[in-house]
């Protein structure tokens, strides 16, 4: 069952989600395993610690990126994902966690922005189209950009790989585009008609700051501000999440 106080709460974040045409027939799978290939992404990170598994939960922090803290968020289990890593379909699907993004010391990833998307959704394109231009500029500043691509064209309908070739294709993004088919994954966090889902993650920690459904942001530059204001929180702020 969808938590829908956690649900309420991500709705006063944020707004303009976008609503499905025909709702599922059935209640959507929301397994955590991978299927086939995708069970086969790592456990550790690129340097060979192991992903967390205290404290795994979907809670996200009360903390506010312009400056309070509040109470400590759940970790993000280590979800995994068949997909592209660099945005690239002709390099064909890889195996992908969480645990790629998972950087104790902020070596490589600080921040990791999270977004759920659907071919059908028309604010997950508008999403998609913002980031367009400010991907790199993110990237260098050590956040990690996902998306997951969790449903097809109408929705309730599973997204599959030829879904997930012509997304990557429309956006050339050079950050990961993943598989969720049907929120296998990161359906626990949300009502899937109510697409896109943000998530703002502590890439230390995996703990997860902030997360919500509908729009981000307005435009572009206020997407990278969200991103630019959670970077200066955690500059700021120790690992929350011991």
């Amino acid at each position: 069952m969808r938590n829908p106080a956690l649900l309420s709460v991500a709705l006063l974040s944020f707004v303009a989600a976008c609503s499905s045409s025909s709702a599922p027939t059935t209640e959507q799978d929301k397994g955590l395993a991978g299927d086939n290939g995708a069970s086969l992404a790592p456990d550790t990170n690129p340097d060979g610690k192991p992903y967390p598994t205290d404290n795994i939960g979907t809670n996200p922090s009360t903390h506010k990126s312009s400056g309070q803290v509040g109470a400590r968020g759940q970790r993000l289990a280590n979800y995994k994902f068949l997909g592209y890593p660099e945005g690239n379909a002709e390099a064909g699907l890889k195996p992908v966690s969480m645990a790629n993004f998972y950087d104790p010391e902020g070596k490589r990833y600080k921040l990791i922005m999270i977004q759920a998307a659907g071919v059908w959704c028309s604010v997950c394109k508008t999403e998609m189209s913002y980031k367009q231009g400010i991907a790199d500029a993110l990237k260098a500043q050590g956040v990690a950009l996902i998306t997951t691509l969790a449903e097809g064209s109408k929705g309730g309908e599973p997204a599959v790989e030829t879904d997930l070739v012509g997304w990557a294709n429309r956006y050339k993004t050079n950050y990961p585009q993943l598989l969720d088919p049907g929120n296998k994954n990161l359906g626990v966090f949300y009502d899937a008609a109510a697409l896109p889902w943000n998530a703002y993650v502590d890439a230390r920690t995996m703990e997860i700051l902030s997360a919500g459904v509908g729009l981000d942001a307005q435009n572009a530059e206020g997407v990278k501000k969200n991103a630019e204001q959670w970077l200066k929180w955690l500059e700021k702020n120790s690992a929350a999440v011991q």
